[in-house]
Protein backbone atom coordinates (compact mmCIF):
# COMPACT_ATOMS: atom_id res chain seq x y z
CA UNK A 1 0.00 0.00 0.00
CA UNK A 2 1.02 3.58 -1.06
CA UNK A 3 1.13 5.80 1.53
CA UNK A 4 1.24 9.84 1.00
CA UNK A 5 2.13 12.91 3.27
CA UNK A 6 0.84 16.61 2.61
CA UNK A 7 3.30 19.08 2.05
CA UNK A 8 1.43 21.03 4.82
CA UNK A 9 1.67 18.50 7.34
CA UNK A 10 5.42 18.28 6.42
CA UNK A 11 6.00 22.11 7.27
CA UNK A 12 3.67 22.06 10.61
CA UNK A 13 5.80 19.41 11.34
CA UNK A 14 8.79 21.20 10.55
CA UNK A 15 7.67 24.64 11.87
CA UNK A 16 6.83 22.65 15.29
CA UNK A 17 10.41 21.11 15.44
CA UNK A 18 12.48 24.45 15.19
CA UNK A 19 10.03 26.62 16.73
CA UNK A 20 9.72 28.79 13.62
CA UNK A 21 6.08 29.60 12.81
CA UNK A 22 4.78 28.39 9.31
CA UNK A 23 4.63 32.27 8.33
CA UNK A 24 8.11 32.85 9.20
CA UNK A 25 9.52 30.10 7.29
CA UNK A 26 7.93 31.28 3.80
CA UNK A 27 9.45 35.19 4.94
CA UNK A 28 12.34 36.86 3.43
CA UNK A 29 14.54 36.25 5.75
CA UNK A 30 18.12 34.96 6.33
CA UNK A 31 18.23 34.29 9.91
CA UNK A 32 19.61 30.85 10.70
CA UNK A 33 16.80 29.06 12.24
CA UNK A 34 14.07 30.40 10.04
CA UNK A 35 16.76 29.55 6.96
CA UNK A 36 17.22 26.02 8.42
CA UNK A 37 13.87 25.46 8.68
CA UNK A 38 13.00 26.41 5.61
CA UNK A 39 15.37 24.22 4.01
CA UNK A 40 14.71 20.70 5.46
CA UNK A 41 11.30 21.51 4.99
CA UNK A 42 12.23 21.81 1.13
CA UNK A 43 14.56 18.92 1.17
CA UNK A 44 11.27 16.45 2.68
CA UNK A 45 8.70 17.93 1.02
CA UNK A 46 11.20 17.37 -2.43
CA UNK A 47 11.84 13.70 -0.97
CA UNK A 48 7.87 12.80 0.37
CA UNK A 49 6.13 14.49 -2.12
CA UNK A 50 8.10 14.40 -5.30
CA UNK A 51 7.50 17.61 -6.41
CA UNK A 52 9.56 19.37 -9.05
CA UNK A 53 11.78 22.50 -7.83
CA UNK A 54 9.25 25.27 -9.69
CA UNK A 55 6.04 23.49 -7.84
CA UNK A 56 8.36 23.70 -4.07
CA UNK A 57 9.68 27.35 -4.85
CA UNK A 58 5.65 28.52 -5.72
CA UNK A 59 5.48 26.74 -2.19
CA UNK A 60 7.75 28.41 0.19
CA UNK A 61 7.48 31.64 -2.42
CA UNK A 62 10.83 30.90 -3.79
CA UNK A 63 12.58 30.72 -7.31
CA UNK A 64 13.00 26.76 -7.79
CA UNK A 65 16.76 27.82 -7.68
CA UNK A 66 16.59 28.42 -4.39
CA UNK A 67 14.96 25.34 -3.49
CA UNK A 68 17.80 23.60 -5.67
CA UNK A 69 20.64 25.30 -3.56
CA UNK A 70 18.45 24.23 -0.31
CA UNK A 71 17.65 20.75 -1.40
CA UNK A 72 21.47 19.93 -2.41
CA UNK A 73 22.87 21.71 0.97
CA UNK A 74 20.77 19.60 3.25
CA UNK A 75 22.14 16.53 1.10
CA UNK A 76 25.69 17.58 1.20
CA UNK A 77 24.81 18.87 5.24
CA UNK A 78 22.97 15.05 6.39
CA UNK A 79 25.97 13.82 8.02
CA UNK A 80 25.59 17.39 10.67
CA UNK A 81 21.76 17.13 10.38
CA UNK A 82 20.99 13.81 10.70
CA UNK A 83 19.74 13.65 13.86
CA UNK A 84 17.20 16.46 12.92
CA UNK A 85 16.15 15.06 9.95
CA UNK A 86 15.99 11.23 11.20
CA UNK A 87 13.57 12.71 13.70
CA UNK A 88 11.38 14.70 11.45
CA UNK A 89 11.41 11.37 9.20
CA UNK A 90 9.94 9.49 12.01
CA UNK A 91 7.23 12.39 12.45
CA UNK A 92 6.11 12.24 9.11
CA UNK A 93 6.05 8.45 8.47
CA UNK A 94 4.08 8.30 11.99
CA UNK A 95 1.51 11.30 10.14
CA UNK A 96 1.12 9.12 6.55
CA UNK A 97 -1.96 7.89 5.40
CA UNK A 98 -3.57 5.85 2.33
CA UNK A 99 -4.58 8.06 -0.15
Amino acid sequence: MYLTVKTLDIQILVSDFYGVPVERMHARTQLTTPTRARHVAMYLVRSYCRMSYPEIGRLFGRDHSTVLHAVRRVGEDLAALRDEVSALRAMIDARRVAP
